[in-house]
Order: C-alpha cells, then sequence, then structure tokens
C-alpha cells in the first residue's frame, strides 16, 4: 500500500508539470507565475522589455498595482493626430494615465473580455536619444504593433489594421538586488494610417488611446478645463491651447505666452459694430504694458482672468473673405475677470462675451499644427451699472484701452 501511495504521488505530480506551459512558471505549493506574482512578468523591470511585459500582465489580469509599477513619476501619454482633430487632448499626465486605466481594469464584470498583445514576437529594436527635457540622460524608445479586445456593451473595441505606438522606457534603478530600474515615461499612440469599418456594427476600430479616454472620471478631455491635459511647453498644436494660454499669459502675467499666440495678421476688434479696432503691435503693446506689474504710470497689481469654457468647447468652421482659401475657426465664449489697477477694481459686465477666432500655421518643428488667434471681438456684456464705488463695470476692451 505504502508503494502504491508513492506512486500515485509521483504521477499527480509529473501530470502538474507535464500539464503546465513552461511560460506560465508554475509549481506545485508555491506560486511562481506572473497571475500571482509580478516578478514573473517583469515585475523587477531589471530589462527594458519587462516593462512591456508588466503592461500586458497589467491587462490581462486587470491588475491596476502593475500598471502603477511600471509607469514614471513624469509619465505621458500622447494622443494620435486623429484623435486629437475629433476633440481628444495632446496628452495627459501619469496621474490621469493611472486613473483611467485602473478604471478600465476594474469597469468590467468579470465576463467581460480585456486583452493586449504587444507584439513583439520578432524582437525588439530600442533607439537611445537625449531627451530635451532631461538632456543629461539617456531614453530609449521602441516602435511596436499592438493589438486589443475590449468589450464595453454593448460594442467590442478593436484597433485598425497596423496600429502602433512607440514606448519610451528611462532608467530609475538601481533597485533592490537589480542594477537597472526601467519605467515608461513617455507613450505615443501612432494608430494605423487608415480607419476602416469592421465588419460588425457592434465592433468598432478605435485607438488605444480612444479606448482610456472613455474612463476619463469627469469627462473634461480638453486642458481649458483639466489642468492634467494641459503640454508643460504651452505649444499651440490643439484649438483648446490658444484659449489656456491666453488665460495663463494673464494670471502669470507672461507676455511671451500672449505673443506666442498672435498670429502675424491679428485684429482686435471692439464690439460687433467695429467700433473701433487695432492690429497685432498694438495689441502686444497694450498688453505688455498691462501684464507688467512694474509698469508706470498704471500698473496692475492684480490680474485674474477665466475664459468660461465648460467641459468642451465648440468650434465653428468659417471661410474669411480675407483669406478665402483658409479655414478658421471661431468660438463665442463668455469671461470673467478681475484686475486691479488702483484705486479702482475692474469687472466685467454681467455675460459679457468675446468670438475667439484661430487659424492653423503648422505644421511646425514638432507638431502638425500650430494654432494661433487670428481675430478677437469683444462683445461685451448686458449691463454697464457699477456695483460699487470700488468696481468698475468695464469690458475686456475698455481695460485694454487704459494702456492704449
Amino acid at each position: 500500500m505504502k508503494h502504491v501511495l508513492v506512486l500515485l504521488v509521483v504521477i499527480a505530480v509529473a501530470a502538474a508539470v507535464i500539464g503546465c506551459d513552461d511560460d506560465e512558471k508554475w509549481m506545485i505549493g508555491e506560486c511562481l507565475e506572473c497571475q500571482c506574482d509580478p516578478a514573473f512578468c517583469g515585475g523587477d523591470l531589471a530589462s527594458r522589455e519587462d516593462v512591456l511585459e508588466l503592461m500586458e500582465a497589467a491587462y490581462g489580469h486587470r491588475n491596476p498595482d502593475y500598471y502603477d509599477a511600471l509607469l514614471d513619476s513624469n509619465f505621458h501619454f500622447y494622443f494620435t493626430e486623429g484623435d486629437m482633430a475629433v476633440g481628444m487632448p495632446q496628452l495627459w499626465d501619469r496621474a490621469t494615465e493611472l486613473t483611467t486605466v485602473s478604471s478600465l481594469m476594474n469597469g468590467y464584470p468579470s465576463h467581460r473580455s480585456l486583452f493586449l498583445d504587444i507584439r513583439a514576437e520578432e524582437g525588439i529594436v530600442w533607439t537611445e536619444f537625449n531627451p530635451a527635457s532631461a538632456p543629461t540622460e539617456t531614453w530609449y524608445s521602441a516602435t511596436l504593433y499592438y493589438e486589443f479586445r475590449i468589450e464595453v456593451d454593448p460594442n467590442v473595441y478593436v484597433p485598425p489594421p497596423g496600429a502602433r505606438a512607440v514606448f519610451t522606457v528611462r532608467d530609475a534603478g538601481p533597485a533592490g538586488n537589480h542594477a537597472h530600474h526601467w519605467q515608461l515615461v513617455e507613450m505615443h499612440d501612432l494608430g494605423a494610417s487608415s480607419v476602416n469599418a469592421a465588419s460588425s456594427s457592434a465592433t468598432q476600430p478605435v485607438t488605444w488611446g480612444y479606448v482610456k479616454a472613455l474612463f476619463v472620471e469627469d469627462g473634461c478631455l480638453s486642458c481649458v478645463c483639466n489642468p492634467a491635459m494641459c503640454p508643460s511647453d504651452h505649444n499651440l498644436a490643439v484649438k483648446d491651447h490658444v484659449l489656456k494660454n491666453i488665460e495663463d499669459a494673464y494670471n502669470q502675467r507672461r507676455i511671451d505666452l500672449y505673443d506666442a499666440l498672435l498670429d502675424p495678421s491679428f485684429t482686435f476688434f471692439f464690439g460687433d459694430q467695429n467700433f473701433d479696432q487695432w492690429d497685432r503691435t498694438t495689441e502686444k503693446d497694450v498688453n505688455t504694458k498691462l501684464l507688467d506689474v512694474n509698469y508706470a504710470p498704471l500698473p496692475a497689481q492684480s490680474i485674474s482672468l477665466d475664459i468660461v469654457t465648460g467641459n468642451k468647447v465648440t468650434w465653428t468652421e468659417i471661410t474669411p473673405a480675407s483669406a478665402p482659401s483658409e479655414r478658421w475657426f471661431q468660438a463665442t465664449l463668455f469671461y470673467d475677470f478681475d484686475i486691479e489697477i488702483a484705486p479702482n477694481t475692474y469687472i466685467p459686465e454681467p455675460g459679457s462675451k468675446a468670438v475667439f477666432t484661430i487659424r492653423d500655421t503648422g505644421p511646425d518643428d514638432e507638431y502638425a499644427h500650430h494654432w494661433q488667434l487670428v481675430e478677437m471681438r469683444d462683445l461685451g456684456g448686458l449691463s454697464r451699472q457699477a456695483l460699487s464705488a470700488a468696481s468698475e463695470v468695464s469690458s475686456w476692451a475698455k481695460v485694454k484701452g487704459l494702456y492704449r
């Protein structure tokens, strides 16, 4: 009987070992597989390839902790040009990436599928470079095809054929017993050259960024309503960036930002009846004086500006009479400001609005689009009654006019 029992144990162990793939790294009585120990799916991040392995495991096992571990503290995700053209941001930061992907992973009932495959079967070619944001460091990028299948009832999202992304890693090591600790510092979604509808109406070919954006918590995907979507370099690659840069120019008192967003043919208009107007040179001059806290004889002690956008700006395409071969875009928005110029504090009339008109002067050295403000028309508000002796109800144009 003793011999029979030993034989049965040996057979059971042999069957378990034979029935398990080497890739699963499984052993009886001990967790040696990726599902329960990230060290077996690149969790130690000792090599560049570990980053990609752990990303696949994070999606496959719906484990946000894996994903958190592989993201660098300065991580940014970049959307495709096509996504930006339909209202997606240019990029977002680590906090937004982790929150969004965590919601994606946790938001599915167990019967829904979540599958990701970063196609590295033919080898990974890493290209080293010194990033402008950290010139003393060496980062590595690899461009790889990807596939996914994500069910969000009633749709099944898949990437278009040939979808690719650029994965950029940096060494944040050493860590523990390893000389290197690689983390994902940037991911650029390239999508594919074309997006063709799939055969089933319930199956939608979309980009990786598009799927992530479905899980943004507050629904705001624009820099104007969510600072996490704003580029640190204040570029003008997206229409909404023009509005955010106007706000930043005023609130941070930076004439360089304002100068950069003005088109060479910029014109400022007073009211909808063209009571008065001026050109770019005058616009820059008046704002240079207004934003200079030390400007004499009329320094502005404090400046606060808010262009009221909500979660989305609706841009209307127009064909300008002055440039009939071009396409310009307009948005009419309420604004609010509080500008202290002793002895008064200037505030706008209730319901004050302005029309912002932009045109694309791109591409530039880095981005496919470069939006600039070509016209601004101050429409003012509904009332001209002063609220108090210390507050003067005015318009944006009238405040600027003090410095003309």
